[in-house]
């Protein structure tokens, strides 16, 4: 009888899922099924399910949904290698999410921000040059923060970092500009640990354990309340900035979906309405009718013609 685990293992062998994407399906599938087999559980289970989860356990929309997808991913997996199909699970829509304000930091933020770490000094001078390399590594590359906690030495390949562990399992390449290769390669340098298989951002000089993904997000909490800085600064907030600052300088929207590693461009997209005030200016600025000269011009030259 095909199980969780029998699944599991073909994400494994044949998708090549990662390690952590595995423990997240596993999960996620034993939390809905629970003790109930594949074939009995039906929709009514489901929606069940959802209500409890949104009602009492408050969870987002967005952690159901990936439950969702794992779920529809386990019985398309069952219809095609089991024969056994659910057609009212398989096809189950995820619910309707709000869509989250965007939030990009401003320049000048980035930059308080920055020297407010360099500005800090550990007794071991080393975690200092570790978090200012995390913050700028995150604001050039819109890395997530599960991505970069996950990185090893041997995923920097020159001027280019190999991202194994994305969203989804999926692997990209990310290019890096001179001064993030400068910076990784002076951190390199410091860093208690530089092995191939070591991580980038280790936690303790003794260890080879890697930063955890919430000790990163502390860096952030205390650098701010440290400086006094109000705007609320996360390591996903440099993911923002980066999307955000790339269009709004006129990268291609197309190459920053790659570089973010969406599967979707309407992901991508929301970025273009995170400042709307900008979007005005460029708006006014570029369009030929609304520069006084041009749209004179060309009013001018219009006949009516009867």
């Amino acid at each position: 009888m095909p199980t969780i685990a029998h699944y599991i293992h073909h994400l494994k062998t044949v998708k090549r899922f990662s390690v952590r994407t595995l423990e997240a399906y596993t999960r996620d599938l034993e939390s809905l099924l629970q003790d109930k087999s594949y074939d009995s559980f039906n929709v009514h289970d489901l929606e069940s399910w959802i209500t409890t989860k949104r009602t009492e356990e408050n969870l987002s929309e967005s952690s159901i949904n990936r439950k969702l997808s794992a779920l529809r991913g386990f019985y398309t997996w069952l219809k095609k290698e089991h024969d056994f199909d659910n057609p009212k699970i398989r096809t189950f829509k995820n619910i309707k999410a709000p869509d989250k304000m965007i939030h990009a930091a401003s320049l000048s933020t980035l930059e308080t921000f920055m020297n407010g770490i360099l500005s800090y000094e550990h007794k071991q001078g080393w975690r200092d040059t570790r978090n200012l390399t995390i913050v700028s590594l995150l604001y050039a590359t819109g890395l997530r923060v599960s991505e970069l906690q996950s990185l090893v030495w041997e995923d920097l390949e020159g001027d280019t970092l190999r991202v194994k562990d994305g969203k989804g399992g999926k692997e990209r390449l990310i290019p890096l500009i001179p001064k993030i290769v400068h910076q990784l390669g002076a951190w390199k340098n410091m860093s208690p640990h530089a092995g191939a298989s070591a991580p980038i951002f280790p936690a303790t000089e003794e260890r080879l354990d890697a930063l955890t993904t919430r000790r990163i997000q502390d860096i952030f909490k205390e650098t701010c309340a440290r400086h006094g800085i109000d705007e609320h600064l996360t390591p996903h907030t440099m993911r923002h900035s980066f999307a955000t600052h790339l269009l709004q300088n006129g990268a291609n929207i197309r190459e920053v979906q790659e570089l973010l590693g969406h599967s979707h461009l309407a992901t991508t997209q929301k970025y273009l309405s995170a400042d709307l005030d900008y979007l005005r200016n460029l708006h006014s600025k570029a369009h030929p009718l609304e520069t006084e000269a041009g749209g004179v011009k060309k009013m001018a030259q219009t006949k009516t013609h009867k």
